[in-house]
Parts: C-alpha cells; sequence; structure tokens
C-alpha cells in the first residue's frame, strides 16, 4: 500500500465528514432511495483508494442505511414503508458498488496490459540494439536476445537455433536456462520434430504455441527429450530473411502454458531481430572478405560521397578513414556501367562502374600495371624473335648471294688483271681497266660487309676487357672521324671483363662512329664515346622508354646479371621517328647509293645479339642522336678463370 500524501487525507477527511452528514441527513427524514445514493456518492468517493476502500465505504453506507431508522426515524411511518426505504437505499448502494468495481477491475487490466506492453516494447529494444548495433560475436549477440526474451516472457527456457540441411532443422546456436542461470551448449542440432516446427510455424504466420507438449502429436516422438528438460509449454516463432525460414526463437515453460495473442506478438517480433542478426552477420563477413580482393572497391552514394571502401580502395586513397574520398575524378555515369583507364603516378589502373539498386555506384579499381607491363614485354620480345629471325634468314641468303658474288668477282678480277698486263702501253684501254678493277674492289668490300653481318653468331668469343680494348683501339677509332667531326673518348674508371670478339666489338663501335660522322656533316659536330658499369635503376628504366616515340630498344636485359654499357653520342641532325623504325633493317639507308649500304647498323644489331647484350637509341630531330651497347658482364668465378 502506498503512503499517505496530503492530499490523500483531504479525500479522507471528505469521506468522513460526507458519511456523517449524509448519516444525520437520513434521519430525519428517512429518505431511502435517495440516502442510498448519497452514500453511493461517498462509495465512489472511496474508489481513489482502491478496491478493499470502496467495499468497505459500500459496507459502512448499508450498514448506516439500516441503523438510521432506529437512531431518529420518523414514528408515523409503517414497518413496510420503513423497510421498503431502507431495501432501495441498499440496492442503489450496491449499483454504484458494482459498477465502480468494474470500473477499478477494467482500469486495472487496462494498466497490466500497458505495463506488459511497455515491458515487451522495452525488452524489444535493448534486444534490437545490443544484437545489431554491436560488434560483439555472433554467440554473444544470441546470448543477449535469450537472456533477454526469457526474462520478457518470464519463460524457464530460451534458445536461439539456425535452420540448416535440404531437409529442415535446427543448429542451436545458444540455449539458456533460466533456472540454472547459465548458457547450455546443447545439442548440434535439434530434435527431430524441429522440421514439422518449422513448417506448422510457417502456416500459421511464423510462430507455433503449444500450450502442453505432452498433449501435441508432432512431439509424440520426441516426448523424452523435452521430459529430460522437464518443460511443458513450447512457443517457437521462425525468423524468415527474404521469404526463407533462416532460424528461430524457442521458448519454453516448465507447465503448461497458455500463450496470450502478445506473447506470441513479441516472440514474432524477436525472430524477425534474430533473421536481421544472421543477415547482419552475413554481410559483416562479406564486408570482411572484401577486404582480401586485391582490387579496390568503393561504393558511392546518391549523392556522390562514399559509404564505403574496401582495404585496397583506402590503401589506393592512402587514409585509414572507412570512406575515404576517391583518389581522382571521373565524368558523371550515365548508362548502368562504363569503364575507364588512368594512371597514378607509375601506376596503370583500369576502372569499371557499375550502378546499383537504390542509385547507389559500384567502382572497381584494379591495378594493370604488372599486367600491362608483362603484354608489353610480350609483345616486345615478340618483335625481337621475329626481327632476329628475319635477320638470321637475311642473313643465310645474304651469305649465299655474297659467296655467289664473290665468285663472279674474282673472275672479272683476275681477268681484268691480265688484261691489264697485256695492255702495256695503251693509256687508254688501261684507264678502262683501272676503272673495272676499282669497281670490283668496291663490289669486294661489299661483300666482306655482307659477309660479315652473316658471321656476326658464328665467331668464338673469349673474356676480354672493354675498356682495355677501347684503350688499345684508340687510334683507329679517331680515324674513322676523317676529320668530320671532333672526337672525344672517355676512359672507364676501372676494367669492365665481358665475353666478347674483339675484332667483332671493334668493327662495332667504327660502325657506330662512321654514322655518327655521317650525322655531323655541315655543322660543328661532336662525337663522344663513353663505357662504364650500367645501374640498376639505368636498367630498370630501359624497357619502359623503349615505348617512346623517340627511343627504341633492341634486345632484353637480364636481371639476374650485371652490365656495362659502350655510349656513342653525336650532336648531329637527329633521326625522325618514322626512320628509327627502319635503322636496323639490312640495305635500308639514308646517305645515299655513294655513302651508304645499309649494313652499318645491321652489323651492330648483330654483334649485340650475338654478345646476348641490347641496344638502346635515342634521337629527336636537330639534337643528336645517342646509341648505348648495354654488354653483361662476367661473373667473378668466370673473371678468376680466365
Amino acid at each position: 500500500m502506498r503512503p499517505f500524501v496530503p492530499k490523500d487525507w483531504l479525500v479522507a477527511g471528505a469521506l468522513v465528514l460526507g458519511g456523517l452528514f449524509i448519516f444525520f441527513v437520513d434521519l430525519s427524514p428517512l429518505q431511502g432511495a435517495d440516502d442510498g445514493a448519497a452514500y453511493g456518492l461517498v462509495v465512489a468517493l472511496a474508489a481513489y483508494f482502491g478496491r478493499r476502500q470502496v467495499i468497505a465505504s459500500a459496507i459502512l453506507g448499508g450498514v448506516l442505511t439500516v441503523v438510521a431508522p432506529f437512531v431518529g426515524g420518523d414514528p408515523g411511518e409503517s414497518m413496510l414503508a420503513v423497510v421498503s426505504g431502507r431495501l432501495s437505499g441498499l440496492i442503489v448502494i450496491t449499483i454504484f458498488t458494482a459498477v465502480l468495481l468494474h470500473l477499478i477491475s477494467t482500469n486495472a487490466t487496462v494498466a497490466a496490459s500497458d505495463k506488459e506492453m511497455d515491458a515487451y516494447q522495452q525488452a524489444l529494444s535493448k534486444i534490437t540494439r545490443l544484437a545489431l548495433s554491436d560488434t560483439r560475436p555472433l554467440l554473444e549477440r544470441f546470448q543477449i536476445i535469450t537472456e533477454l526474451t526469457t526474462q520478457a516472457l518470464n519463460a524457464q527456457t530460451a534458445c536461439v537455433a539456425r535452420v540448416v540441411g535440404d531437409v529442415p532443422q535446427l543448429r542451436l546456436y545458444d540455449v539458456w536456462d533460466q533456472r540454472l542461470g547459465q548458457h547450455l551448449a546443447g545439442s548440434p542440432t535439434g530434435p527431430s520434430s524441429s522440421g514439422d516446427e518449422i513448417s506448422l510455424a510457417i502456416q500459421n504466420g511464423g510462430a507455433l504455441a503449444i500450450e502442453d507438449l505432452r498433449l501435441s502429436p508432432i512431439h509424440k516422438d520426441v516426448q523424452p527429450f523435452f521430459e529430460n528438460l522437464k518443460l511443458r509449454g513450447l512457443l517457437h516463432a521462425v525468423a524468415v530473411y527474404r521469404d526463407a525460414a533462416i532460424g528461430s526463437i524457442v521458448v519454453a515453460y516448465e507447465q503448461p502454458h497458455r500463450f496470450s495473442e502478445r506473447e506470441i506478438a513479441f516472440a514474432k517480433s524477436v525472430a524477425q531481430v534474430v533473421a536481421l542478426t544472421f543477415a547482419l552477420y552475413q554481410s559483416e563477413r562479406t564486408v570482411q572478405r572484401l577486404d582480401y580482393v586485391s582490387q579496390g572497391i568503393f561504393v558511392l552514394g546518391q549523392d556522390g560521397d562514399v559509404v564505403y571502401a574496401n582495404l585496397a580502395a583506402r590503401q589506393l586513397a592512402d587514409s585509414d578513414d572507412a570512406a575515404p574520398p576517391m583518389p581522382f575524378a571521373l565524368p558523371p555515369l550515365l548508362g548502368v556501367g562504363d569503364h575507364h583507364q588512368i594512371r597514378i603516378g607509375e601506376r596503370e589502373y583500369e576502372i569499371f562502374r557499375s550502378r546499383l539498386a537504390g542509385e547507389e555506384i559500384l567502382v572497381r579499381i584494379d591495378d594493370v600495371t604488372a599486367r600491362n607491363v608483362a603484354m608489353a614485354e610480350a609483345a616486345y620480345l615478340e618483335g625481337q624473335l621475329k626481327e632476329s629471325a628475319k635477320l638470321e634468314a637475311m642473313g643465310q641468303m645474304a651469305a649465299g648471294v655474297a659467296h655467289d658474288f664473290n665468285n663472279i668477282l674474282a673472275a672479272i678480277t683476275g681477268f681484268a688483271l691480265g688484261l691489264n698486263r697485256k695492255l702495256d702501253g695503251l693509256t687508254v684501254e688501261r684507264s678502262v681497266v683501272e676503272r673495272i678493277l676499282g669497281v670490283c674492289k668496291k663490289g669486294q668490300a661489299m661483300t666482306k660487309e655482307i659477309l660479315g653481318f652473316a658471321r656476326t653468331a658464328t665467331v668464338a668469343r673469349d673474356p676480354i676487357d672493354l675498356a682495355a680494348l677501347i684503350a688499345s683501339d684508340l687510334d683507329e677509332i679517331q680515324g674513322e672521324c676523317e676529320g668530320a667531326a671532333i672526337l672525344s673518348v672517355q676512359q672507364p674508371d676501372g676494367p669492365l671483363p665481358i665475353y666478347g670478339n674483339p675484332a667483332q666489338l671493334t668493327q662495332l663501335v667504327q660502325n657506330l662512329i662512321v654514322n655518327a660522322t655521317h650525322a655531323c656533316e655541315g655543322g660543328d659536330g661532336r662525337i663522344t664515346v663513353t663505357a662504364g658499369r650500367a645501374s640498376r635503376e639505368e636498367l630498370r628504366k630501359l624497357t619502359a622508354a623503349a615505348g617512346r616515340s623517340q627511343e627504341r630498344l633492341l634486345g632484353v636485359v637480364n636481371d639476374s646479371h650485371a652490365y656495362c654499357y659502350l655510349r656513342v653520342a653525336d650532336n648531329g641532325h637527329g633521326i625522325p621517328a618514322d626512320v628509327l623504325d627502319h635503322i636496323f633493317e639490312p640495305f635500308f639507308t639514308t646517305k645515299g647509293r655513294r655513302k651508304g649500304s645499309g649494313l652499318g647498323l645491321v652489323i651492330v644489331h648483330g654483334v649485340v645479339d650475338s654478345h646476348q647484350g641490347c641496344c638502346h637509341v635515342r634521337s629527336r630531330p636537330g639534337e643528336g642522336t645517342v646509341f648505348t651497347i648495354y654488354l653483361p658482364l662476367l661473373a667473378q668465378e668466370a673473371i678468376a678463370a680466365a
């Protein structure tokens, strides 16, 4: 009973005074039904304190109604009139009391119902907040659900289960026993009747209420299971997600239990929280798996802001934020999807955009740098293979032609020499013969070049020092300039041990200097010859440089080898980009018939190829040309053996 407050004392005083006033008024004259109605008002006022006070006031009013005639009633009234009046008063008091008691009972029922509804709403709100808005593991979330559900429904046991198998069975995740105050591991799967329960629950709107398991026909075969747990009443609500049963919440009681509509509705609401918890857990796992994907994945909202980014995307944006801004700008997506290729620094990316439901946009970013490099290298190697095969075929053909042509020239030269001896004294005729001999000499020089081109891959090679070779051939190298340009030869700081053929390498340098000399004609020509050890960074940039319009690379650099370089640079007129693609082709020349045979750079290519090296050319019209030959250095063991 709640303690009295000043307002309660006022009401109590009004009750006492009102009752006494009505009693004294009732003494003269006796009013019967009117007095009963007056006492009824006092009874109604007593309703402020509750049911028992109403009954007590009614009894007191009835007693006063009966006693009033004997205390001060009108002696002129007949006994029948007095009894009739008193009975009327009692009837009125009784009616007032019955109505008030019913009203109090109704209010109490409504208050209890509201209290129960508030308790369910608070429990459901707490379950939803902790299960869906928390970072706890899945098992802990289900433990919270079972504890709060048991508490809200005043049950003894509750469990959360997952629907598994083609024939639906329940896999128990957590079982909470209120009687023991602990979570039980339970069995891996529920009883064999769980499949039937799921089907019936779905047919009944998502929940199946069993008042007494002993009377349930679908649980007849599993009675020992529930008897062992001492359970009689059962409420099974199915968790449905996207029209499929994925789980259940099961609540059980020790005694038979008649389930109310509110209890069933609450259990169905908890089942939906269970379904969302399963779905959220799967979504979280999917999102976590996306962090192991090498592709960067952004999801853009309707306003274009990033709402999700996986680990690769965050690394690309160089940010630890969960949803960092994209590191590049793209035009608006007009259709359902598009494709872009961009470059950020030294990395190349492919971007695929797709429009999702709800107008969100999925952006997939794939780093294709390695793929593009591999494709470029494959295309380059294929071109090198074709070029080598072409040069080899042309070399074989040229060798055959040169031998036959050399035999013809030898016969012509022999006849011309014999004729020249017989024409002693005949000046005019001898001059013709000498012109024939001069032409034959030029033809023999050309066949010598052709044979040199054909033999570049067949000569013997030995360990030599490229630096020493350049120093020993310095006079021959300088003699190739023919006074058309200033030649500068810079000796390397140390030895450059390689496997090579001295004659071929000397021919290579001479051919490059001859080309440089021709390129410098008509100006203040300067030619520089340098050699040294190539750095790793220089070698790494070779492949990338080969794709530029003013650069070409012939040959392949082996990353496991160290290399030296031999560089010939001039400040001549340079080579146009369209000519660069043909400078290593046999018999291609831009010097005219009198100055070039078109075999000088072909021989350079053959020598480089036979030495397992590569040749890099960089040229720009008006700025000169740089030929750099890269040759593999000998390992220390090979140097020691030599």
